[in-house]
């Protein structure tokens, strides 16, 4: 098993190579470790995964056309590293990107532990009116680390302010 050891905050997360035998391997993986149940930030805010999002985390547009049409194995790789960079109290966020407004957006998370690897999450409220989060994709940012680096912070706050969430709950 190929493994890279990054030392974040003050302890160490272990960055894994994930090795299955193919896309249904790895979408049963992901179906089992990530779905039905939510996994919390390292700062408390719960982030729910759907079995859909694995088609579009998990594969490529081979012609940049938009359309995932070939399983990506990189992708695939990294998954556990989802977890990792959740739960690293020391990863950088930033404001994600609204397409169709065209400007970043307060309440859009792209979070990464180092390197080009980043975890895009988008919050929303709860039916109980407190902060939560949906898996939106993961991916290497290789190409994009310096446009994504120049986005505003993430601030919580807003967050929680633009969404009406109430209290600090949630995270």
């Amino acid at each position: 098993m190929r493994s890279t050891v990054w030392r974040f905050s003050e302890r160490m997360i272990d960055f894994s190579f994930l090795e299955l035998g193919g896309k249904r391997s790895y979408y049963g993986y992901f179906r089992k470790n990530f779905c039905g149940g939510a996994i919390e930030t390292a700062d408390g805010i719960p982030i729910f995964f759907e079995k859909r999002q694995f088609w579009h985390a998990f594969f490529e547009s081979t012609n940049r056309d938009g359309e995932k049409d070939s399983f990506s194995l990189s992708r695939a790789e990294r998954m556990n590293w989802i977890l990792g960079t959740l739960q690293d109290s020391g990863a950088m966020c930033y404001q994600g990107w609204d397409r169709k407004r065209k400007k970043a957006d307060p309440t859009r998370q792209v979070r990464t532990s180092g390197g080009d690897f980043v975890v895009v999450l988008k919050f929303f409220k709860g039916r109980g009116g407190e902060l939560r989060g949906i898996f939106v994709t993961c991916y290497v940012a290789d190409n994009s680390m310096g446009k994504i680096r120049g986005a505003p912070l993430w601030d919580k706050e807003l967050c929680v302010r633009l969404l009406g969430v109430k209290g600090d709950e949630g995270g």
